[in-house]
């Protein structure tokens, strides 16, 4: 961006706008990756047409576990966020006025990076584990015409050992990522406690992952290693994932 944009006589607003269009490209990405999570494609023919094919076919588990590994590789892992400081701080927003008084209503000049990268991780994460798509994993399942099988059980083992990898390998987890693992933990407890109508093995397997990670967090609470933002971030979450327990067993 800044080869391209940082140019004798251009204004830095330019910057700030090509780097917001980029990094909104994630957020899509992700998105769209989803889909392909228990997918299926439709198909309109009439018994008989030829070429006929049975109206669904689900996404080959291959191919859900390639958009799986996208997901994980490009947006959930540790080290996907990292951007040049001379780059931030060269993110200068608008100042003119547009009519709107929008100028006058902006809360802080500085790019929120952190701000948007948590919408990335909020759109991303939602869209992976929405109540539909579960079911249709579920119900996947049972449709696949061979032994592989691209399972829930899959789904959640990829993605909570990305988002909390850090525990596996004793490392210190950077502010993105502690969003990222603050939502996850929050994320599971809507799915346990907010009534959204998730199936049972969503539902089982979810308490099932905060259990594992309250687990690895203890584990790893005594380690001196960790840095003091680590470690109170640890122990936040660790009395969050608790706190959701304690109220899922009162419920049922």
């Amino acid at each position: 961006i800044l080869d391209d944009f940082e140019k004798d006589g251009n204004r830095y607003q330019k910057i700030r706008t090509v780097f917001s269009e980029g990094i909104w490209q994630y957020s899509a990405a992700g998105r769209g990756a989803s889909k392909f999570i228990g997918g299926l494609y439709f198909k309109r023919n009439h018994i008989g047409d030829p070429g006929d094919s049975t109206p669904f076919e689900v996404v080959p588990p291959d191919e859900q576990r390639r958009a799986l590994h996208f997901i994980t590789s490009h947006i959930l892992d540790k080290d996907v966020f990292d951007f040049d400081p001379d780059l931030l701080n060269k993110l200068a927003p608008e100042r003119y006025d547009d009519f709107t008084w929008r100028i006058w209503r902006m809360n802080r000049l500085d790019y929120p990076i952190h701000r948007v990268v948590n919408r990335i991780y909020i759109y991303t994460l939602f869209s992976l584990f929405d109540p539909l798509r579960l079911d249709r994993v579920q119900d996947n399942e049972i449709k696949f015409n061979n032994t592989d099988q691209f399972t829930m059980e899959e789904l959640y083992t990829k993605i909570n050992d990305t988002i909390w990898q850090e525990l596996a390998i004793q490392e210190d987890v950077n502010s993105y990522k502690r969003q990222l693992q603050n939502l996850h933990v929050d994320m599971y407890g809507q799915i346990l406690l907010g009534g959204y109508g998730f199936n049972n093995d969503a539902l089982s397997l979810t308490r099932s992952s905060l259990k594992n990670i309250l687990k690895n967090i203890y584990v790893e609470l005594g380690n001196p290693q960790y840095n003091a933002s680590t470690k109170a971030h640890l122990e936040f979450v660790s009395e969050k994932i608790e706190t959701i327990l304690s109220a899922e067993i009162q419920l049922n």
